[in-house]
């Protein structure tokens, strides 16, 4: 059949097909991630994303009638600041937005998914957000990260200007004392207005009886420079259908000079599942005071040097006692910098007992001893003299990356012990989803036992230098 006398839904469909092919990291669900923490990406990737839909309506005139016709396709716009900020004008900034106005106009009436990272630009910012701003009703989740003085544009948007609004982040860049001059505003006003978001990632955030809290099912708090742990404290009191916490931040979860917290202060929040912590140094104020029942996935991430690792893991296993939890679910460590050794987080690992996914992230080892050893290994494999079980007997899914310093045998007696139905022991569960990336070739054995799970069912996935 010609091209020609193809039908239109055809086309459609292929183009549908060809666009989720592409992702945008800034809007990526990742399990094994925190939703709010900003993704690595790179410094040379296109201003504009995703490219698949521009692609599809410069083949030809037909492919561009096609393509302008379907709303869906055009209902995603990520803009980045350039890589080289000096080689850029006015009149270039001005075309990126007419090209972002001209997409967004193709969504028609839709929801849409915008994003903005503009870095330490504030002409870029100014001139994108002025550019998003007459499209506000068909917000259905914005990502704006960018100085706090491009943000005060938002602030003469009301409820009734984002009646679909559900996802909210608003980031400025981390301040480092002595590197980045602190912006007099603290709060944007927006967040005080709306109750209609579920959730809401911000440097700056509402007070304390804002309505944004009323429906909010996802927090992710950025660095705040005028936090306190009062301060936390009231915020976090007033989310009272809270399932996920992230803090970024380093260090500031601290009482104020002078300042006493009576001991009936724990926070209980019982709705709250998940707890992400970035750069946790100095959380252990914050997290002596929670009571989480219900907390069952852990993520740990950022920089943690010194012995502030393991007083956090301490923090970790009191508040579990607090709480009455005899074990996490869901655990995943993905520390740039640690204190942390193979045998301290073994000792960690088996104190939770109920655990179904680990995720160890060995990518920064480099400046710290490696987590993932064939310590590990033996401890997920052979009981020892204090246990008649093998750490983590209820684990279903292993994912361990950027690793090398174990022996071979040590990984395939892994998989005889943990990925095998037929041969595992009473209490124990078989591994049935295992990935790993190593940063180095590994013995021909290896790959034999992964192909010959792979035959009997089992998800393995072995990525090797």
């Amino acid at each position: 059949m010609p091209c020609a006398q193809v039908p239109v839904e055809i086309w459609q469909t292929i183009f549908l097909l060809l666009s989720q092919t592409e992702t945008t990291p800034e809007f990526d669900e990742d399990e094994f991630n925190c939703w709010g923490r900003k993704p690595q990406t790179s410094s040379r990737q296109p201003l504009i994303l995703p490219r698949t839909p521009s692609l599809l309506s410069q083949v030809c005139h037909q492919w561009r009638e096609y393509a302008y016709g379907m709303p869906f396709l055009w209902d995603t716009l990520f803009v980045k600041t350039p890589r080289y900020i000096s080689e850029y004008n006015i009149a270039q900034y001005q075309g990126i937005c007419e090209l972002a106005q001209r997409r967004l106009t193709l969504a028609r009436s839709i929801s849409l998914t915008v994003g903005l990272d503009a870095k330490d630009d504030t002409q870029f910012a100014s001139m994108i957000i002025q550019t998003l701003l007459p499209f506000s009703l068909q917000w259905e989740k914005v990502h704006i990260y960018a100085p706090p003085i491009s943000l005060e544009q938002l602030d003469n948007l009301h409820a009734c200007d984002i009646p679909r609004l559900v996802s909210l982040k608003t980031v400025s860049p981390m301040y480092v004392p002595g590197r980045i001059i602190p912006h007099k505003s603290t709060e944007i006003p927006l967040t005080d207005r709306i109750s209609t978001i579920t959730r809401l990632c911000t440097s700056f955030p509402p007070s304390a009886d804002s309505p944004v809290f009323t429906f909010l099912e996802e927090l992710h708090i950025q660095q705040i420079r005028s936090e306190t742990l009062s301060s936390m404290l009231s915020l976090l009191s007033s989310c009272l259908r809270l399932r996920t916490l992230s803090i970024s931040g380093f260090g500031l979860t601290m009482t104020q000079a002078g300042s006493h917290l009576p001991p009936d202060s724990l926070l209980t929040i019982p709705t709250l599942e998940v707890l992400n912590l970035e750069h946790p140094v100095g959380r252990e104020s914050l997290l002596d005071l929670l009571v989480l029942p219900n907390l069952r996935t852990l993520f740990l991430c950022g920089k943690c040097s010194g012995g502030s690792s393991q007083s956090i893991l301490d923090c970790i296993s009191h508040l579990k006692v607090r709480s009455s939890i005899s074990s996490l679910e869901h655990l995943s460590i993905s520390f740039e910098m640690h204190g942390l050794t193979s045998p301290t987080l073994v000792d960690f690992l088996r104190d939770n007992t109920s655990l179904i996914s680990l995720w160890i992230d060995d990518a920064y080892k480099s400046l710290n001893e490696p987590l993932v050893t064939s310590y590990l290994f033996d401890a997920l494999t052979q009981p020892d003299n204090k246990a008649s079980a093998v750490v983590c007997p209820k684990l279903k899914t292993l994912r361990l990356t950027k690793c090398s310093d174990f022996e071979d045998s040590k990984l395939i007696d892994l998989m005889n012990r943990r990925c095998q139905l037929d041969r595992t022991k009473e209490g124990e569960e078989s591994i049935m989803k295992l990935y790993m990336s190593v940063r180095r070739k590994v013995d021909a054995k290896v790959l034999e036992e992964v192909r010959e799970r792979r035959t009997r069912g089992y998800s393995i996935t072995l990525d090797t230098a």
